[in-house]
C-alpha cells in the first residue's frame, strides 16, 4: 500500500495540493477582492503551510486609509501619502481600524513611566549605598 501511494503521488499536480499560488495571490497585483483594502499589502491563505502569506500591491497602485480619508501611492510595499515626503511612508497603521496614534501615545506614556520608575529605583539604591 505504501509503495502504491508513493507511485501515485508524483502524478498529482502540485497546484492541487493547495497553495497561495492562486491567480489573485501574487505580488504586484490588486485582486478584485482587495479593492477596499487599506495600505499596500494583502494576505492569502496558504493551504500547504496553513499560514497566511503576505503580498504587496504593485508600485504606482493607488492606496488609501479610510480614517482621515488619506490618499497615496504604493511603492516598495509602503503607502506614500500624497502629502508625505517620499522617504517617509505611512507605516504605523496596522490595519485594525483603530486609532494607531492613540496606541502610539499610550506606548510612549508607558515608556516614560518605566523610565521614571527606573530613575527612582536608581536614586533609592544610591541613597542606600550612602548609608
Amino acid at each position: 500500500l505504501i509503495v502504491f501511494l508513493c507511485v501515485l503521488l508524483p502524478a498529482v499536480p502540485l497546484a492541487s495540493l493547495g497553495s497561495a499560488a492562486d491567480e489573485e495571490c501574487k505580488n504586484g497585483t490588486r485582486p478584485a477582492s482587495q479593492k477596499d483594502r487599506e495600505g499596500c499589502d494583502f494576505y492569502c491563505w496558504n493551504d500547504s503551510t496553513s499560514k497566511w502569506d503576505r503580498y504587496f500591491f504593485g508600485d504606482g497602485e493607488k492606496c488609501f486609509y479610510k480614517e482621515g480619508n488619506l490618499q497615496g501611492v504604493c511603492k516598495d510595499g509602503n503607502c506614500y501619502l500624497n502629502d508625505t515626503p517620499q522617504d517617509k511612508p505611512k507605516t504605523d497603521d496596522d490595519g485594525d481600524g483603530d486609532d494607531d496614534e492613540k496606541e502610539e501615545e499610550e506606548g510612549e506614556e508607558e515608556k516614560e513611566e518605566e523610565e521614571e520608575e527606573e530613575e527612582e529605583e536608581e536614586e533609592e539604591e544610591e541613597e542606600a549605598r550612602k548609608r
